[in-house]
């Protein structure tokens, strides 16, 4: 079509009489030559002559507008397209007009496995897809319910058979059979949910009612920590995540904070502490008082490392700034004497 235009609002219906569904979205676009004016293209409900979506021009030239009904749309009725300019003498071209449904996400019912929830937990994971049908969709989540609803004993991905005689070449056979297991405590239970409560709070708030999802842990020592802290509850988000981003973020002073799960299932959160806890010296962890720790007791906190070069110290009054001090953030007992450490300064 060709319009020019006499006065202003003036212009061309496109289409009308077009049925939409709500909860549903739509998109409309129109390939355009501006030869003068700005142009409005619109979808307007048939009833009212509300506008549900628009687009505008920026300029003359080719273009192609589009219009974009959210699905949070709640109006179910007819419809019709409209492009109009703001003030007369205005000149377009407009061709190839389509309003079609628009892309939109699908979910998938929950699937669960109420046998494997009483003897194990609930472990829970949302599984993204792109441009799957229902029917496909449905058939991967009960797929991966069925498999991983039990603990299963799987070789390696990759694993190879050396014995097949070839000791006969003097090839020297593998060593013999291990088995290595890793014990984690209970706070891991803390990655098999994913959050329900979301947005800005306190951030000791925000740990209260994070750890009061778990089915396994419960909250503990939760010292008051006003710092405002958003959670974002958009995309699915673990309780381990958001607990971490929060320990992490520490407070409006800038101060260190520590959470972790202890004796009794509890979740303890409160501010690191700012003097020494231990010291390591010739590859041993030491406490404080200077007598060896014993790896099971050993906990996060600042040590001191005795056998770095004596350097300035700290200036600030700080024991944090001090380059021979570190905070272990993570410790790891590895049996039957080990200790493994993360760091953070």
């Amino acid at each position: 079509m060709h319009v020019i235009t006499d006065a202003a609002d003036e212009g061309t219906e496109i289409e009308n009489g077009i049925a939409i569904v709500a909860a549903r979205a739509y998109q409309c676009r129109v390939s355009v030559r501006v030869v003068s004016g700005m142009w409005t293209l619109t979808i307007r409900r048939s009833d009212n002559d509300a506008v549900l979506a628009q687009s505008s021009t920026s300029g003359t030239g080719d273009d192609v507008l589009r219009a974009y009904v959210s699905d949070g749309n709640d109006y179910a009725g007819n419809v019709y397209v409209r492009i109009v300019a703001s003030g007369g003498g205005a000149e377009i071209y407009a061709d190839a007009g389509v309003l079609q449904l628009g892309p939109c996400r699908a979910e998938t019912s929950v699937v669960t496995d109420d046998d494997a929830i009483s003897e194990w937990g609930r472990m829970e994971d949302v599984l993204l897809f792109a441009g799957m049908s229902d029917m496909a969709a449905a058939a991967e989540v009960q797929k991966n319910v069925n498999e991983r609803a039990w603990p299963r004993s799987l070789p390696p991905d990759e694993f190879e058979i050396e014995d097949f005689g070839i000791e006969d070449f003097g090839i020297e056979q593998g060593g013999q059979d291990r088995l290595s297991v890793l014990f984690g405590g209970y706070v891991h239970t803390l990655k098999w949910r994913y959050l329900l409560d979301g947005g800005t709070a306190g951030a000791s708030a925000h740990v209260s009612a994070l750890v009061g999802e778990s089915e396994f842990v419960t909250a503990g020592v939760v010292a008051t920590n006003s710092l405002s802290y958003q959670v974002e509850e958009k995309d699915p988000l673990l309780l381990w995540d958001a607990l971490e981003e929060i320990v992490e973020a520490g407070d409006g002073s800038g101060n260190r904070w520590t959470g972790g799960v202890y004796a009794g299932r509890k979740f303890d959160y409160e501010a690191a502490s700012t003097t020494l806890d231990y010291h390591y010296r010739g590859g041993q962890l030491l406490a404080v008082h200077g007598g060896a720790m014993e790896p099971w007791f050993a906990l996060p906190g600042l040590a001191r490392l005795d056998d770095a070069p004596v350097g300035p110290g700290e200036i600030t009054g700080n024991m944090v700034d001090d380059p021979r001090n570190v905070f272990l953030e993570e410790v790891e007992f590895v049996a039957p004497m080990g200790l493994q450490f993360r760091r953070r300064v």
